[in-house]
């Protein structure tokens, strides 16, 4: 399962900062301009140079064993395949009013949030869509805030916000909210089951969530324990069983721990140079593993500067792959198993039925609409 990662704003030389998703989309509106992407900026009456900033939503993707999936690029439409890649149908953004975060529970039944923040339904793979409530109904909020979104089975499923987080046991239908104790900005979650997960934070904090929201426990992984530390945020957690998992941070701090947190152990990319962001962590068991990102000094909208990360020792040492396709920016990862993977960049879907070896092209997405 993969997440939908903050907005990331690019300006003079490639500063990453994380904003709200339906925020953003809320700003371009009221500036005229199309949700997923505003245009360059020009600072007039100084002697200041021109500055650019481009604001664009993230892609978003779920996949269930070796042939579905289903992805939605920052134009809001979604693509899905059921058989790995070969062939995709397209929904319009129309449909539901465009698809910002997606999750399946299985090949069928799949929830999303539009851009509105309205939670959707389908029961047929994506083909139909239908909305869960209406502006009226108290037990559906408005998820406008979302920041993660995970759905465990066909019942249970959470939504992160920046302050608190939804729960819900029935489908969709109600939800209960819950807030940590302390507020250190909620960034990432990963579920385990139904009533435990974990969700990262800024300040170097990881919240372990048992009882179904009911118990919350502060986690420190830094090297530091017990301090907080302003310079980390967690922004990617996965693991594979109650004891085995990674945390990462926004600039690419790595922990692992093998007895469900109570250690952690700091871990390195393990790539020359500096200014690397990794943006998705994916593994498979508790050796092998693959991380995507971008690197440094780098203008995401050109040819350049993405990373695909092999690891076979749990994240001790990473080997770089070279997936023969040369893109600035790669977004998010998956593998079903060992020899079926998925790399998406901004623009294109890579698939792997060889462990990695060989990459192709599936899928081009369409490029964000002219300004």
């Amino acid at each position: 399962m993969l997440r939908r990662r903050g907005t990331r704003r690019v300006c003079n030389g490639g500063k990453v900062m994380r904003k709200s998703h339906i925020l953003l989309v809320s700003a371009a509106i009221l500036l005229c301009c199309e949700p997923s992407h505003t245009g360059p900026v020009k600072i007039d009456n100084t002697n200041d140079p021109v500055q650019l900033c481009s604001f664009e939503l993230p892609i978003t993707a779920e996949f269930r064993g070796t042939n579905f999936a289903w992805i939605a690029p920052p134009s809001g439409d979604l693509f899905y395949t059921w058989n790995g890649g070969g062939n995709w149908s397209e929904i319009g953004k129309d449909t539901i009013g465009g698809f910002l975060m997606l999750r399946f529970a299985d090949e069928n039944n799949g929830w999303a949030i539009n851009w509105s923040g309205q939670l959707w339904k389908t029961e047929n793979g994506g083909q139909s869509w239908y909305r869960l409530g209406d502006d009226s109904d108290p037990s559906i909020p408005s998820f406008a805030p979302a920041e993660d979104f995970k759905f465990i089975d066909k019942l249970h499923g959470w939504v992160l916000g920046p302050f608190q987080i939804w729960r819900t046991a029935d489908g969709g239908l109600t939800w209960q909210t819950y807030s940590p104790p302390t507020y250190y900005g909620l960034a990432s979650s990963f579920f385990l089951d139904p009533y435990e997960g974990w969700i990262g934070c800024g300040y170097g904090i990881v919240y372990h969530i048992e009882n179904g929201g009911e118990r919350w426990e502060e986690v420190m992984p830094g090297p530091e324990k017990n301090k907080a530390s302003e310079e980390i945020e967690f922004t990617d957690i996965f693991f594979i069983s109650k004891n085995v998992g990674w945390v990462m941070g926004v600039r690419g701090e790595l922990f692992r721990t093998l007895d469900g947190g109570k250690n952690w152990r700091p871990l390195s990319f393990s790539i020359p140079g500096e200014g690397w962001f990794i943006n998705s962590i994916y593994f498979l068991n508790k050796n092998e593993g693959w991380a995507v990102g971008w690197g440094p000094d780098n203008n995401v909208y050109e040819n350049k500067g993405g990373i695909v990360l092999h690891t076979a020792d749990g994240g001790v040492s990473w080997k770089e792959v070279d997936i023969q396709h040369s893109k600035s920016f790669y977004e998010l990862v998956h593998f079903s198993d060992s020899q079926n993977g998925w790399v998406l960049s901004r623009r294109n879907v890579y698939r792997t039925v060889d462990g990695g070896k060989t990459w192709g092209n599936v899928l081009q997405l369409p490029p964000p609409p002219p300004l």
